[in-house]
């Protein structure tokens, strides 16, 4: 190749080398990297954006729970709001037929400083029905109240209790509008009182009554349950067979029973179905329940089918 021509190609190649190099840096300079500062705001300002929506649609929620709380709410007049919210409370007493009552205000108190609350302490006798009839009706009314605490102590055979309560309600500003006129406010604040609230799962008080009458947890049993009180206690062998001796406690009798032989305790039929060296086992109701020495029936253990 010619020197001149070679010259010629090695400069232009350099050349085309530095254009690419330098042609780099000014792209980079000039165009990536404001495409690249662009793309950095834009993402910026769209995780702005939905901060802002985050925090606007949070607003508008806390608003929304304001205003429902407001329609809930006590008047903010606090001597009114206790007035009126002790004569509703002495109303619920008596239409649920509660004894001895007392009610008591408390001081109060105020979270935050944006709200104040109330606090009332009631003390009556009461059945599980009345109590049941009190509770159903606390809950149905639509008023911002909560019962903190509840004590039942039952009297004698458990079919009175003494009742004690503490119970809190809200009172919000803005909770009754403009109102100031005393009979307005009465007729807004018994008007929530008799509106019926979403507290309750049941809008039947029979339901409350027999679950929670029907089961009567603070009332004694008089009689105790035979399956507690017979216990295996030997197994002996009488003219070449087994014996299983039970001594039921609550009557301190021995029962002595051989295989195939039954076993009645109360409302509790079983067979004997065999006998082993320190076990029993019986049949009830085509179950099998295996009893050790020294166990009650109420102790034994369930045997699978496959046994």
């Amino acid at each position: 190749m010619n020197p001149k021509l070679r010259q010629y190609v090695l400069g232009a190649i350099f050349g085309l080398m530095v254009m690419y190099y330098v042609g780099g840096i000014v792209v980079e300079q000039l165009i990536q990297a404001p495409l690249k500062g662009a793309r950095e705001r834009t993402i910026q300002l769209q995780n702005n954006l939905e901060r802002r929506r985050k925090e606007l649609a949070a607003a508008r929620q806390a608003a929304n729970w304001l205003s429902y709380w407001q329609q809930q709410a006590l008047p903010p007049n606090r001597e009114l709001a206790q007035s009126l919210y002790q004569a509703w409370l002495v109303q619920l007493c008596d239409e649920a037929r509660l004894s001895n009552r007392s009610i008591s205000v408390g001081a109060p108190r105020s979270p935050g400083g944006q709200f104040q609350v109330l606090t009332f302490s009631v003390r009556a006798r009461a059945t599980l029905d009345q109590l049941v009839d009190f509770l159903f009706g606390f809950y149905r009314t639509d008023l911002l109240q909560q019962i903190r605490t509840l004590s039942i102590t039952p009297i004698g055979n458990a079919e009175e209790f003494d009742i004690s309560l503490t119970i809190e309600a809200a009172m919000l500003p803005e909770a009754y509008g403009n109102a100031r006129d005393v009979d307005q406010i009465l007729r807004e604040f018994m008007a929530r009182t008799w509106r019926p609230s979403q507290k309750l799962a049941g809008s039947r008080i029979e339901d409350y009554r027999q679950i929670v009458v029907g089961r009567n947890l603070f009332r004694h049993n008089p009689l105790p349950d035979p399956l507690d009180f017979t216990v295996l206690t030997s197994i002996v062998e009488s003219n070449g067979q087994k014996e299983a001796w039970f001594l039921v406690r609550s009557s301190d009798t021995l029962v002595r029973l051989k295989k195939g032989q039954s076993l009645v305790l109360g409302q509790f039929h079983a067979q004997i179905f065999e006998i082993f060296e320190s076990d029993v086992l019986l049949q009830a109701d085509e179950q099998l329940w295996l009893v050790s020495l020294g166990e009650a029936i109420s102790q034994a253990t369930a045997i699978p089918p496959q046994f």
